[in-house]
């Protein structure tokens, strides 16, 4: 065994373990403010969601026979695309207008 070939790995070794320490602490504060940016536009998403389901009541295409899905973007596309649809169709109706 060569001890100043060992040494040598040893410090060798603790330099890059610094370095990967430091990168290591890099990418844990850049999940962190990505964790925060993903919840900040997930409770924006959220906001627009009650945004358009307080609209579709008060316009009317909303009643109580009609549920809306506000818990998750998945099937409240869906339904909101509908009732967008059928609000665009009494436009068009009520307008007496050809598009």
């Amino acid at each position: 065994m060569n001890p100043t070939k060992k040494l040598d790995d040893v410090i060798n070794l603790a330099a890059v373990l610094e370095m990967d320490a430091g990168k290591i602490e890099k990418l844990e504060k850049t999940l962190t403010v990505a964790k925060q940016e993903y919840e900040l536009l997930r409770m924006y998403q959220q906001h627009i969601i009650f945004e358009l389901g307080d609209w579709a009541i008060k316009s009317g295409l909303a009643g109580p026979e009609d549920e809306l899905p506000v818990d998750g973007p998945g099937d409240f596309i869906v339904v909101i695309s509908n009732l967008i649809d059928r609000w665009k169709l009494l436009q068009y109706i009520e307008g007496g207008t050809s598009h």
